[in-house]
C-alpha cells in the first residue's frame, strides 16, 4: 500500500490493511482464470482481432502491477486498465465473440469495478482523518476603532 500505512493509527491500518487484504485474495483468485482466458482467446481470434495479442499482454502486465510486491503500488494499475478499457472498446466485445471471448470481457470489466472500488475505500478512510486543509477558522480580532470589535 502506497499511502505510508505505517503513519496511521490502529484503527486506520486496521482497516486499511483488511480492504487489502479483500483486494489480494480477488486478486489471486482472477488471475489464474483472467490470464489464461486473455491467452486462450488470443490465440484462438487473434487473426481476426489482432489487438487481442496486446490485450493478453496487458493482462499479464496489469497482474504484474497488482502483486503485492509491486512498489510503486496499485495506483499504476489504473493506467493499464484504460489501456484494457481501450483495447476492449469499453469491454464491447466483437459480434463473433464466443463465449470465452464474452468471460473475458465481464471478468475484465468486473476487475476494473473491484480495483477503482477498492481504491475508493482506501480514499474514504483517509481523508476521514485528514485535517482540515484550511486549518480551523481564525479567532477575530478586536481591531482599534472597530465599532463591532472585529
Amino acid at each position: 500500500m502506497e499511502h505510508g500505512i505505517e503513519k496511521e493509527s490502529a484503527p486506520i491500518r486496521k482497516a486499511l490493511r483488511e480492504i487489502e487484504a479483500v483486494h489480494q485474495a480477488y486478486v489471486a483468485s482472477a488471475r489464474p482464470r483472467l490470464t489464461a482466458l486473455a491467452a486462450k482467446v488470443a490465440r484462438v481470434h487473434g487473426i481476426r482481432h489482432p489487438e487481442l495479442e496486446d490485450l493478453a499482454e496487458t493482462v499479464d502486465h496489469l497482474f504484474q502491477v497488482l502483486e503485492p510486491s509491486h512498489r510503486a503500488g496499485n495506483r499504476e494499475g489504473v493506467g493499464v486498465l484504460e489501456s484494457i478499457r481501450t483495447l476492449t472498446s469499453g469491454y464491447n466485445p466483437p459480434g463473433d465473440a464466443c463465449d470465452s471471448y464474452l468471460s473475458l470481457f465481464q471478468g475484465l470489466e468486473r476487475m476494473e469495478a473491484e480495483i477503482l472500488g477498492h481504491f475508493e475505500k482506501e480514499d474514504a478512510i483517509l481523508q476521514s482523518r485528514e485535517p482540515d486543509i484550511q486549518g480551523p477558522e481564525p479567532e477575530p480580532k478586536d481591531r482599534p476603532g472597530s465599532c463591532c470589535g472585529m
